[in-house]
């Protein structure tokens, strides 16, 4: 679903609507309307979303119950975890094919394993 689509405008209403209809469960709503709007290009690369939610929620609520030291552990946790998945499925190509680029500049003909994923 792009921006400029009639299916988004369509998408848009609703979850307006029902935002301001149902004010008491706005989080779930736009938690659910965001998975809804992510999923409608590929269902499978939710996982990637539901995982890095499922992280930075259980950070959270270990968070509410440490003293200053132990917040900083699970916002550290949170902030590299979120970090590898960003660097790993949107730059690790990029990375791959400066690496065998380079190598190849010095005569090495190296073989790294590429990801073959569109995100």
């Amino acid at each position: 679903m792009i921006f400029n689509s009639v299916e988004f405008l369509v998408f848009l209403l609703v979850v307006i609507g029902l935002f301001q209809a149902v004010p008491r469960f706005r989080l779930v709503l736009m938690l659910v309307a965001s998975y809804f709007f992510y999923g409608w290009w590929h269902w499978a690369y939710l996982s990637l979303l539901l995982s890095s939610t499922l992280i930075d929620y259980f950070c959270s609520r270990k968070m509410e119950h440490q003293n200053s030291k132990g917040r900083k552990v699970y916002a550290v946790i949170s902030v590299v975890s979120n970090l590898t998945l960003l660097g790993t499925f949107k730059y690790y190509n990029f990375f791959i094919g400066e690496a065998i680029a380079a190598t190849a500049q010095a005569g090495w003909d190296i073989q790294l394993p590429v990801i073959q994923l569109l995100l």
